[in-house]
């Protein structure tokens, strides 16, 4: 989504996007964005923290081989516990 408009390509007509709303509009969508940002930024420590072991395990796995197939990622994030259905969906599906 996107609140600016694209610079006019002609000379004269400026530089850089043109906003079509207020500061406290910008103000407004910078606090959304940085709340989303920093809430989903605690989410994913939270995941990763659950599931230490895990990541790790996938890492030393990663360090041996050097490469992961489709079936060794998968192999690994099946393991993923009930808390996490999207990550652990993904997995079931090869789509991380």
């Amino acid at each position: 989504m996107s609140y600016e408009t694209e610079p006019s390509p002609f000379l004269g007509q400026g530089f850089g996007p043109r906003r079509n709303y207020a500061e406290e509009t910008a103000r407004e969508i910078d606090v959304a964005v940085r709340r989303i940002v920093e809430a989903q930024f605690r989410r994913a420590r939270e995941i990763l923290a659950r599931n230490r072991a895990l990541l790790e395990e996938g890492a030393r796995t990663l360090l041996d081989r050097e490469t992961l197939a489709d079936a060794d990622l998968a192999a690994v994030l099946s393991r993923v516990g009930p808390e996490e259905p999207r990550l652990a969906a993904a997995s079931a599906v090869g789509v991380t």
